[in-house]
């Protein structure tokens, strides 16, 4: 919901942000954060109130934040996105942020793209979306394109960085045989209340897995769960196939997970049922379901 304010900024979410239009010349326009309230504290750490003189500043040349150099981290370069980590000068004080670019994947989507709502611009609507929702994720920061001729030729969307921290995959890999057995079980139902809330909200990612699992330390180590790479997420994702779908993929991509034994995953399904509101006595029937997404996959996979 948006609500129009006084100097062209704007509401969103009701009282919690305060966002604003910029042009920047050349073609690109962003929209960008200027003041956030984290009521839920779903957040790592406050975000500064910035103005949009700062803004301009920081966007003078978006082309290049989306680019690798000297100064910046790569974090994920795949066929489909790359993720930078680079500081970026807010207000006088250096801030850490994640740049994404993502990508199409053959000529045919390009050429779509073009005319369609980047996944950048997808990605800025859908994570405002999941922190109303309470379900934690990177804090949208600006969202900029670059149009020539009513075509959207490029695009990038900012982040608030997670750091320290590693995704759920790298985790569980490296460092979960270390946790002892009540950190595990914390783990896990913190695991299970994440796609709980995600899957009652109607929310539906159709990546969900490992690597798009964020591991957030705080100051004491604790750790915490964030929902990153939204180009797969959807609203609207209702029924017991979409969620069976989702829950398979975390289960297809955690088959090789040292610590993800039968155990542990049956009591994360029974924390996943008791957090989304289904019944926990029906396990068994989700159980096949899953293991049935499981096998299918794998099949798929190996035909690959």
């Amino acid at each position: 919901m948006f609500i129009l304010m006084n100097a062209g900024s704007e509401k969103l979410n009701d009282t919690q942000a305060v966002v604003d239009t910029l042009r920047l010349g050349g073609g690109w326009r962003a929209r960008v954060l200027l003041r956030y309230c984290d009521p839920g504290g779903l957040l790592p750490r406050a975000w500064p109130e910035v103005s949009t003189a700062d803004w301009r500043k920081a966007l003078a040349n978006p082309a290049e934040l989306l680019y690798c150099d000297p100064d910046t981290k790569l974090l994920r370069d795949g066929h489909s996105s790359s993720v930078l980590q680079r500081r970026l000068e807010l207000g006088g004080v250096q801030l850490e942020v994640f740049c994404k670019q993502s990508r199409r994947r053959n000529l045919l989507r390009k050429a779509i793209g073009l005319l369609r709502r980047t996944r950048s611009s997808w990605n800025w609507k859908i994570g405002w979306s999941l922190l109303a929702a309470g379900i934690p994720t990177a804090l949208p920061l600006a969202v900029f394109e670059k149009r020539l001729a009513g075509l959207r030729v490029a695009a990038g969307i900012i982040t608030q960085s997670l750091l320290p921290g590693k995704t759920l995959e790298e985790f569980v890999c490296q460092e979960a045989q270390d946790l002892s057995r009540h950190e595990l079980a914390h783990l896990t139902k913190d695991l299970a209340g994440l796609f709980g809330r995600l899957h009652e909200h109607h929310f539906f990612h159709r990546d969900l897995k490992g690597i798009n699992i964020f591991v957030h330390f705080d100051q004491r180590r604790r750790p915490h769960l964030y929902l990153l790479d939204l180009d797969g997420c959807r609203a609207n994702g209702r029924g017991y196939l979409k969620k069976v779908k989702s829950l398979g993929r975390l289960a297809r991509a955690s088959l090789d997970w040292p610590v993800m034994s039968r155990t542990a995953r049956l009591r994360f399904l029974k924390a996943y049922l008791e957090c989304s509101g289904d019944s926990s006595g029906q396990w068994k029937s989700w159980w096949r379901s899953i293991d049935r997404q499981v096998r299918r996959k794998s099949r798929r996979q190996d035909r690959r």
